[in-house]
């Protein structure tokens, strides 16, 4: 699924290095595979379950590809996929729910504190 898939590869890196518990993930697009460093006692979830979700996200954009190269480019770009899932969710239940459901609102306002957030 990494190989030959650069922008997936860059996807998974920047989302797994944002994950509680995890010190390191490299994802190499030329042979595919996945590497991960991470601390047993801090991590919030199974890898396998960190890796799918991150999988689920899909590949960046050309943008977000060159954020990623540095470091603080690294936390606003899994800032900006985490806004974007955010805003996505408010969108479906604003749709599917006819009004802006809980949910919504709690995405909503989570999207406004992390685009106005100030490091």
């Amino acid at each position: 699924m990494l190989q030959d898939n650069p922008a997936l590869a860059g996807a998974v890196e920047l989302l797994l290095c944002g994950e509680p518990g995890v010190i390191d993930a490299l994802a190499n697009p030329v042979s595919g595979r996945l590497l991960i460093r991470f601390d047993p006692e801090r991590i919030t979830a199974p890898v396998e379950q960190l890796i799918r979700s991150a999988l689920s996200f899909g590949p960046l954009n050309s943008r977000d590809v060159r954020i990623s190269r540095g470091k603080t480019g690294r936390r606003n770009a899994v800032r900006s996929l985490i806004v974007a899932e955010l805003g996505c969710v408010l969108l479906k239940s604003a749709l599917l729910a006819g009004r802006c459901a809980p949910g919504g609102a709690i995405a909503a306002a989570a999207m406004f504190l992390l685009l106005h957030r100030h490091d």
